[in-house]
């Protein structure tokens, strides 16, 4: 089930409303701080009720810094999509607004480092047994072809919460 709205850089998200839940993949260029500080207001406005945004982990730039009050996933090694030959030439975070912060850290623990920088002592990582030098897993695997469904990951869960019915999901490790 695609999004009930779906802004592409030709129509301007920027120009129309945002309410309910969001995803965003901003642009990444140098308007990606207009995008970041629009999320950023509109939660806090109360228009949205829980977003969840994919951007850059370019932690030296001026828009990073209005994130800190949200949990963050830094995504371990790099994101491949299906339709590109190569993965992502920079590593990604994942950022989650909304009052489910301890549900997205340990949904998104398997894919990153979780963490929020309110906390005391040390952030959550779940341990995964693997070398956290391999590369990040696809987000656009193709779907098992085995008649049984595997049970649904933590991070399946908060998502499927988050975007009920999503073909995103599904694409999703």
């Amino acid at each position: 089930m695609p999004a009930a709205h779906h802004y592409t850089r030709a129509e301007d998200g920027l120009a129309h409303p945002w309410s309910g839940r969001v995803y965003l993949n901003p642009p990444y260029g140098r308007e990606i701080e207009s995008w970041v500080r629009r999320l950023v207001d509109e939660y806090a406005a109360g228009r949205m009720t829980e977003a969840i945004a994919l951007l850059p982990a370019r932690t030296d730039t001026r828009w990073f810094q209005l994130l800190g009050d949200w949990p963050i996933c830094f995504v371990r090694g790099r994101l491949k999509f299906s339709d590109r030959p190569t993965p992502a030439p920079f590593p990604s975070i994942l950022v989650y607004f909304g009052t489910r912060s301890e549900e997205f850290r340990q949904a998104f623990a398997a894919i990153g480092d979780t963490r929020a920088i309110w906390e005391e002592g040390d952030a959550t990582r779940a341990p995964t047994g693997e070398d956290d030098s391999q590369s990040a897993p696809s987000l656009n695997q193709p779907a098992p072809s085995e008649t049984t469904e595997p049970p649904l990951s933590p991070f399946h869960k908060f998502a499927l919460s988050l975007f009920p019915g999503s073909r995103f999901l599904e694409d999703c490790p």
